[in-house]
């Protein structure tokens, strides 16, 4: 009697970078059931194919207007209004 290969799992991805680039978002990875795939008649893998975790960046810049400038935390930068 013939029993298909079940499948396995991939290793994990790297994690991602932060979703965002200051303050605070989330990092991502994943992985394929395709280590190996199943076949006819296996199982498919089990669990989850993704992760994510908090990740906290530096503090957002914050603007202040000073005469038709803004005045950032990361310095001076010209903008019309």
């Amino acid at each position: 009697m013939f029993f298909g290969m079940n499948g396995n799992w991939s290793d994990w991805s790297m994690w991602s970078q932060c979703d965002v680039t200051c303050e605070s978002g989330h990092a991502h990875r994943w992985r394929n059931c395709s280590n190996p795939a199943p076949q006819p008649g296996g199982n498919i893998c089990t669990g989850v194919d993704s992760e994510s975790r908090a990740c906290k960046l530096n503090e957002c810049p914050v603007q202040y207007p000073l005469n038709g400038m803004y005045v950032t935390t990361e310095g001076l930068q010209i903008y019309a209004f």
